[in-house]
């Protein structure tokens, strides 16, 4: 016999990590000033069951230069993420909050040399 299963149950016992609109619009705001710039020229978001991540680039072909990860440490109705920037393997920065990471992206850094 066929089980039926009510999607919005599904949904919240197995939510994924993503980027809310203010985020999204901090991490497009940033992007844009450094577009201005002359420093990043693409960017990609993904986003799984427990992480979600905004990688900006120089040229579309190559690694990312930086990657702003969104990971949940605690779900439940009240889920609880941390926020760290990495250049390749290596983490720059962590914090409890987007602002505390993007701050860091603000000044210039030097991208990472493979």
């Amino acid at each position: 016999m066929n089980k039926v299963l009510r999607l919005i149950e599904q949904r919240r016992a197995n939510p994924f990590v993503h980027f809310d609109r203010r985020e999204l619009g901090q991490l497009l705001t940033l992007y844009s000033r450094q577009v201005a710039k002359g420093v990043w020229r693409d960017y990609a978001i993904d986003h799984g069951d427990t992480t979600a991540l905004f990688h900006v680039f120089r040229h579309a072909g190559e690694r990312p230069l930086f990657s702003i990860v969104k990971k949940r440490i605690k779900g439940g109705l009240d889920p609880i993420h941390s926020y760290s920037l990495h250049a390749g393997p290596q983490r720059l920065a962590q914090g409890d909050s987007l602002m505390e990471i993007a701050e860091h992206l603000e000044k210039p850094l030097m991208p990472p040399r493979w």
